[in-house]
């Protein structure tokens, strides 16, 4: 039997508890066992408990305890198992039940660890918990406590590094904070008075300090918690749990406020109340700071009370009771400090009811040797369960510090550059906050600050500036109608609208960008991923609510590549893709936008498929002598600028936009943009091949016509189109020997009749 046991020790200290399950049941079946059944049972519970399945571990527990022998003394150290067991199910949701305690993460056991934002509201201090004093927001845009970044290195909520130069005050969230929480801010410095008091152990004064405070402002958390505390140093465990009861009311998801309600539950020994508010705040602390030996000793002690109340503690040297700093925050006595012969503490209900069995009587062969469920004990373990998942769902939904809705202006948070309601507010510097595209545009300008005119000299950082998490969430809970206006003033679907000149399907189009709105609108396409913006002709009329008008047609440009250069400007490599119409117009962040439809040709029916056939290689011919025509110093310019002509297409009938290489040729035959504009709109193919057909006839009589007469090609002076220095020239001045709206308004129509 001695080998047995060994056996199961070593699958024990495996892990393998499976195996190690069913060698202590053999063990507990086999008569002449001569290890002490109470170990056998200890070994028995602990594997179940490693395996997550605490009811049967718990009934395994309370059977030992059941069955000791009167005098018998368990060493503290044997119930270890089951308080980190307990502690597991608490801190770890997403694993199983049945998961290992090995499969602890490092973590849970490393202070400071960054955890999800929801653990605490945005409008607090993620490290102290508290409305932020002298308010600094980080770069990832979590605000917090100046004085609780001064020995930092990162953020408490996301972990992003912290920069020598993220210390200056936020002066809007600052200036919110003394508005909306003045009365509480002023009680602060009373309730820090109170807590030094408190570490000197002056508890008189401590108490008077904290009274003061909470007269002043009566629902303070942390006046209310730190009264608690001086309470409980006082002996006066009643008050000190109503303290800690309001201070839940406040904050129910504070796992400190549970730590104080489950010190005074312990001192009034209501023990299973105590374990429930263990366990609850163990669950709430993401941080796992709360998880100390300290605790785990304390949670060991209450366990042992439940489990053998009739019982002393045995002060074993191999647990000896830890050491217990006081902590800042919060401090919870050890229990050994009311657990004396006289004292009343543990005098609960005891959970073993059934009748004793004597050793030799429980181990006879035949016998089940499995403890029976226990219900009480089942009881509370559910019950733990059930208030760790209650608090752990409202960690998300917990109660936002109270704000007097007369002290709520919406002109608070407009901005100061676009006097609209912030979107994406960013905090320079300097301390000042704008929203994060009003900011950008002014970068482009100067490399200041608008209000106080500081220099910010590493302007790209700005673009990597989260958006300031205590303003987001305030608008969103105070002004929530004008936040939403906002927001979909930014994000309904729209286009941005680059007003140049016409563009066309899968042509290339270089463009130098250099007004500071489009060199913004540049930059936000690319950030974005979308890469691709509208792009449209001036209408040439007059400006209209100071916006200029553009041409109800356009191209989308897909961004290939872009160069900056030093100035700011950029050249941009585009290419046409989709064709649209604009629907409505609206502005953004100084550029024009556009709802828009897209469109494309309209099917050919079967009857005019084979003529449109016919006319396509006609025209596609015409086209391909004209261009060869051209001297080589204008082909070279045009290639270099709109590439080769595209190859025919096999399905060209069935494509979106018709042949590629008609949209080549019409970008570069020197037409107007009126007349571009005109042909872009098009949605019949055989109407646009006709018009290339007139044009390209046009052109081969207005060049014999010119070299003829030994005319000068106006306005540039040349002698007729192929000694024009320039296509673009042809483009941008009509003259009287190119087709335009001046010379051959008939033509400008009939093409496209």
């Amino acid at each position: 039997m001695a080998t047995l046991i060994d056996v199961a020790k070593s699958e024990f200290a495996k892990s393998n508890f499976g195996n190690a399950i069913e060698l202590y049941v053999q063990c507990m079946r086999d008569s002449s066992a001569t290890v002490p059944l109470c170990d056998l049972y200890f070994g028995y519970a602990d594997c179940l408990a490693h395996l997550g399945r605490l009811p049967e571990a718990f009934d395994a527990y309370a059977h030992v305890g059941l069955n000791l022998a009167p005098g018998c003394i368990v060493p503290l150290e044997r119930w270890r198992h089951a308080t980190l067991a307990l502690i597991q199910s608490c801190t770890l949701p997403a694993l199983s039940r049945r998961s290992s305690l090995s499969t602890i993460t490092a973590a849970n056991a490393i202070p400071g660890t960054p955890y999800p934002e929801a653990i605490v509201d945005a409008l607090l201090c993620p490290v102290c918990e508290e409305i932020p004093r002298t308010p600094v927001t980080l770069v990832c845009g979590h605000t917090h406590c100046k004085s609780c970044m001064r020995e930092r290195l990162a953020c408490r909520v996301c972990g992003h590094k912290i920069d020598s130069g993220d210390q200056e005050k936020d002066v809007l969230v600052c200036r919110l904070i003394e508005r909306w929480w003045g009365q509480d801010i002023k009680v602060e410095s009373t309730n820090e008075q109170a807590q030094r008091f408190l570490e000197k152990c002056l508890y008189d004064e401590a108490l008077r300090c904290c009274n003061q405070s909470l007269e002043q402002a009566p629902n303070n958390f942390k006046g209310l918690l730190t009264r608690s505390e001086v309470l409980y140093c006082l002996n006066q465990f009643q008050s000190s749990l109503a303290d800690a009861d309001n201070a839940l009311r406040c904050r129910p998801t504070s796992y400190k406020a549970h730590f104080r309600r489950a010190a005074a539950l312990t001192s009034l020994g209501r023990n299973e109340e105590a374990l429930v508010a263990h366990c609850v705040a163990v669950s709430l602390d993401k941080s796992g700071l709360s998880t100390t030996t300290a605790l785990k000793h304390d949670i060991t002690r209450l366990l042992h009370r439940l489990l053998v109340p009739q019982y002393r503690v045995h002060q074993s040297t191999t647990m000896p009771t830890p050491f217990r700093k006081r902590r800042k925050v919060f401090t919870v006595r050890s229990l050994s400090d009311c657990e004396d012969g006289n004292s009343s503490c543990g005098e609960e209900e005891n959970f073993l009811h059934a009748p004793k069995r004597s050793r030799r009587s429980a181990g006879r062969p035949g016998d089940d040797v499995i403890p029976p469920p226990n219900a009480r004990l089942r009881s509370l373990l559910e019950r733990i369960h059930q208030e760790v998942q209650k608090n752990r769902r409202a960690d998300s939904r917990t109660n936002p510090p109270h704000v007097n809705p007369t002290l709520i202006e919406a002109s608070d948070f407009d901005c100061v550059l676009c006097c609209r309601t912030l979107w994406k507010p960013v905090v320079t510097p300097c301390g000042h906050t704008y929203c994060s595209i009003c900011l950008d545009r002014c970068m482009d300008y100067k490399q200041q600050c608008p209000l106080c005119m500081f220099y910010i000299e590493d302007t790209m950082s700005l673009a990597r500036h989260g958006a300031t998490r205590f303003l987001e969430v305030a608008m969103q809970r105070f002004i929530p109608v004008a936040y939403t206006k906002r927001k979909r003033q930014e994000l309904e679907p729209s286009v941005p609208i680059f007003i140049c000149t016409t563009a066309f399907p899968s042509v290339p189009c270089p463009l130098l960008v250099s007004e500071p709105r489009y060199r913004l609108m540049v930059r936000q396409a690319i950030e974005s991923g979308d890469r691709h913006f509208g792009i449209a002709q001036p209408s040439g009329k007059p400006p209209q609510n100071g916006r200029q008008q553009y041409f109800e047609y356009g191209t989308m440009l897909d961004i290939r590549d872009c160069v900056l250069l030093g100035n700011g400007c950029s050249i941009l490599s585009t290419v046409g893709s989709r064709r649209f119409r604009v629907i409505a117009r609206g502005e953004k962040d100084g550029y024009d936008t556009a709802k828009v439809e897209y469109i494309c040709d309209s099917p050919i029916s079967r009857e005019r498929t084979g003529y449109v056939a016919k006319l396509h290689e006609k025209v596609l011919g015409k086209a391909v002598d004209w261009f060869e025509r051209l001297p080589e110093t204008y082909k070279t310019e045009i290639l270099r600028s709109f590439g080769h002509m595209p190859q025919v297409e096999e399905e060209w009938v069935t494509e979106r936009d018709g042949p590629a290489w008609a949209w080549w040729i019409i970008a570069i035959l020197p037409l107007n943009q009126q007349l571009k504009g005109t042909i872009l709109m098009e949605t019949n193919l055989e109407k646009r091949l006709l018009a290339i057909d007139k044009t390209l006839n046009w052109q081969d009589k207005a060049t014999s016509q010119k070299r003829q007469s030994a005319e000068p090609c106006s306005p540039c002076g040349s002698d007729g189109l192929q000694d024009c220095p320039t296509v673009d020239c042809c483009q941008r001045s009509p003259s009287s020997t190119h087709l335009d709206e001046g010379t051959a308004p008939g033509h400008a129509t009939h093409f496209l009749m």
